[in-house]
C-alpha cells in the first residue's frame, strides 16, 4: 500500500494533520475536480467516521442500561421522519429494511453454501406509529444481523501475503491491538490511510466495487473492512469470543446503516427512497462485502505474519460460524422467514436479538 508509505514519509517530516495528508494524496492523484470538490469529499469521509464513531457509542451505552438496540434503530427513525418529513409515515423504515434485505439476498446468491431460494420477513406494515414502531425496529435489527452473518460467511478476504517489515506495519499492530468501541489515534490514522487509499485505487481503475461511490459509502466500507480484521485479532488473542464479537460487529453495522442514511438525506436536505436504497444496498451489498474483505486482508498482510495470522485466524472462525449458523437457516428455505431467524438466532447464540 503505497498510501501507507507516504504517511510514514509524512509523518517523519514533522506533520501530523490527518485531513492535510489526505488532501495532499488526493489532490496529487487528481480524484476530484477542483478545490470544493476535494474539500466536500474529505468532510464528508471525516463526518462520516464520526457519525459512526458516536452512533456506536450510543448503542454501547444503551445496552449498559439494558436498552436493546432496536429501541435506538427506533429513536433514530423517528428523528429521520422529525428531519426529513418524507410524506407518510412507513417510507424511511420500509426503504431502509426492504434494502437491507436485498442487499443481504444479493450475498446470498453469491453464496455456493446456500442451495435454492430464500425469503427474508416481511413485517405486516411499515406505519410507524404506536406499538408498530417497536415491532418494525426489531425486524431492521434482524435484517442487520442477517446481513451480517451472510457478509462474514461470504468473507472474501482471499489468500494472505504477509509483508514483513512494512514501514507502516506500526501503525496498523497499533490499529489492531487497540480496545474494541473506544476510537484512538492509531484507528484514526488507520481507517484515514485506508480510506484514502481506497479512493485512490478506485480512481484508478484498481478497486472496481468503488467505482462511482460517494465518499460516504467508501467510509462505511472502510470502517466494515477494518472492523473485520480487529474483531479477528481480538477473538485470536483471547480478548472476545466469538458470539460476543459478532454482537459487536452487528452492532457497528447498525451504526453504519443509520450514518449512511443520514449523510445522503443531509447533503440532499431529504429523504430520497430511491438513492437511500441504492447508497444501502451498495455498502451492504456484494460491493460492500468485497471491499471489506480486500480492506481487511491488505491490513492483515501490511501487519505481517505473527499478528496478521492471529487475525485472519480469527476472521475464519467467525466466517465458519456465520456459514454453520446460514446454512442451518437457509438452505433449502423457500418462504419460512421465522425458520430463517430462527436458525441464525440458534447459529449465534440469539445475540442478534437482544
Amino acid at each position: 500500500m503505497e498510501t501507507a508509505k507516504a504517511y510514514i514519509s509524512y509523518k517523519s517530516s514533522g506533520n501530523v494533520d490527518l485531513k492535510i495528508f489526505m488532501r495532499q494524496q488526493l489532490e496529487a492523484a487528481g480524484v476530484y475536480r477542483g478545490e470544493n470538490e476535494l474539500a466536500e469529499a474529505i468532510d464528508e469521509i471525516d463526518e462520516t467516521f464520526s457519525r459512526i464513531d458516536a452512533n456506536h457509542r450510543e448503542i454501547l451505552e444503551y445496552k449498559k442500561r439494558g436498552i436493546a438496540t432496536s429501541r435506538w434503530i427506533e429513536e433514530k427513525i423517528s428523528k429521520l421522519q422529525n428531519d426529513y418529513a418524507p410524506g407518510d409515515k412507513q417510507q424511511i423504515p420500509e426503504v431502509i429494511h426492504q434494502s437491507i434485505n436485498q442487499a443481504t439476498l444479493k450475498v446470498i446468491e453469491q453464496a455456493d453454501f446456500i442451495e435454492g431460494p430464500v425469503q427474508l420477513e416481511q413485517p405486516a406494515s411499515y406505519i410507524f406509529e404506536d406499538l408498530n414502531k417497536k415491532a418494525v425496529s426489531q425486524a431492521i435489527q434482524r435484517a442487520v444481523g442477517q446481513n451480517q452473518a451472510a457478509d462474514w460467511a461470504e468473507d472474501a478476504g482471499g489468500k494472505a501475503e504477509y509483508v514483513e517489515d512494512h514501514p507502516a506495519a506500526g501503525i496498523f499492530r497499533d490499529f489492531v491491538a487497540s480496545k474494541l468501541g473506544e476510537p484512538s489515534a492509531a484507528e484514526q490514522t488507520a481507517r484515514t490511510i485506508v480510506a484514502t487509499s481506497a479512493i485512490k485505487a478506485a480512481n484508478a481503475g484498481y478497486l472496481k466495487p468503488l467505482a462511482n461511490k460517494s465518499p460516504a459509502e467508501i467510509a462505511a466500507m472502510v470502517d466494515s473492512g477494518l472492523t473485520r480484521i480487529k474483531i479477528g485479532y481480538k477473538i485470536a488473542n483471547g480478548e472476545i469470543k466469538v458470539p460476543d464479537a459478532i454482537e459487536y460487529g452487528v452492532d457497528r453495522a447498525a451504526a453504519r446503516a443509520e450514518a449512511v442514511v443520514s449523510q445522503a438525506c443531509r447533503k440532499a436536505g431529504r429523504f430520497m427512497g430511491e438513492k437511500i436504497g441504492a447508497f444501502i444496498g451498495s455498502v451492504f451489498g456484494p460491493a460492500g462485502t468485497v471491499v471489506g474483505g480486500t480492506v481487511g486482508k491488505v491490513v492483515g498482510d501490511i501487519v505481517g505474519q505473527q499478528v496478521g495470522e492471529k487475525a485472519n485466524q480469527g476472521v475464519r472462525k467467525v466466517a465458519e460460524a456465520a456459514k454453520e449458523a446460514c446454512k442451518e437457516a437457509w438452505n433449502g428455505v423457500k418462504a419460512a422467514a421465522s425458520k430463517a431467524w430462527s436458525g441464525l438466532k440458534s447459529g449465534f447464540k440469539s445475540l442478534f436479538g437482544r
